[in-house]
């Protein structure tokens, strides 16, 4: 630390490891979450004491929440005040993913398909539009109509 080189204390099990390392100049400590839940011990009250500790102290390290095995755990952890985490890619995909929000992710991309094909009607193609299409022939019209609510979508949305 002295000479400048970031260091991570990998390996916290305890708010006491942590405290140690940062008075040696860690530069981030990073407590194992998910092993400390594998063994049924409260991974998330050693990244608060650790937080708790950090802040009381002014310590200049940062808490890294590290062995992360599920989305709540980042929650957890970032309510806990934890700086950073490291997490597996599949953790983040989980992060995102919701059935509500696939469900409503579909019902918009319907709607759009939709409003495309009343556009391209509307303007005598007939057929659906593309998205790729070049040519915008009458489509801003429509569109506004579209937009005036002329034409609808079903309600309740």
């Amino acid at each position: 630390a002295e000479e400048g080189i970031r260091t991570n204390c990998t390996l916290i099990f305890t708010a006491n490891q942590g405290l140690l390392a940062a008075k040696a100049g860690a530069s981030l400590l990073s407590p194992f979450i998910g092993r400390l839940d594998d063994i049924n011990q409260d991974g998330m009250e050693v990244i608060r004491e650790l937080v708790t500790i950090v802040e009381l102290h002014g310590i200049e390290t940062e808490v890294l929440a590290a062995s992360i095995r599920h989305p709540r755990h980042i929650t957890d952890a970032a309510l806990a005040g934890s700086h950073v985490a490291t997490l597996p890619f599949k953790v983040l995909q989980q992060m995102v993913r919701h059935p509500l929000t696939d469900k409503g992710i579909k019902i918009f991309r319907d709607d759009w398909d939709k409003a495309r094909e009343a556009i391209a009607e509307k303007d005598g193609g007939g057929g659906a539009a593309t998205s790729g299409s070049s040519s915008t022939n009458g489509r801003g019209k429509a569109a506004k109509e579209l937009l005036s609510g002329k034409v609808k979508s079903k309600p309740g949305r």
